[in-house]
């Protein structure tokens, strides 16, 4: 717990200042364990990389939230057209969201594209498990 209390709770913590696991999870990036940390201090539930969507192994899904985020440093075309996919099969079938979160800023991710808004809207969103008015507003 102590060692916890030290950590900064941010996107843009510092690489020593972060455990390489938590929760019995390894994960892939920094900035994921970061997002994590941040899911963790806020009490949010989540599962790391539970499943593969349209060929794609979506980082975090909260399920009391019913929303998948995706945590990237960088993001390639192959990304941004499999993410658009996933978006679209999570609206379609399971009526669920899905968000792209990034050391700057975060991004409603739809069929359609990427609509950005700040870690503020992000998390506000996400504390308040997804409602679709506060999903309008943020786009």
């Amino acid at each position: 717990m102590a060692r916890r209390a030290k950590l900064t709770l941010n996107a843009t913590a510092q690489a020593t200042d972060l455990p390489e696991t938590l929760k019995h999870t390894r994960f892939r990036s920094q900035l994921e364990i970061a997002f994590a940390l941040q899911l963790e201090a806020h009490g949010i539930r989540w599962f790391y990389e539970p499943e593969r969507l349209c060929r794609y192994l979506v980082d975090f899904y909260l399920p009391e939230r019913r929303l998948w985020v995706e945590v990237k440093g960088r993001l390639s075309s192959r990304d941004h057209a499999l993410l658009r996919d996933v978006a679209a099969f999570l609206a379609a079938e399971r009526k669920q969201r899905l968000f792209m979160y990034t050391a700057r800023q975060a991004y409603a991710v739809r069929e359609d594209g990427f609509s950005p808004m700040n870690h503020a809207a992000f998390w506000q969103i996400v504390l308040e498990g997804g409602k679709r008015d506060l999903l309008k507003a943020a786009d």
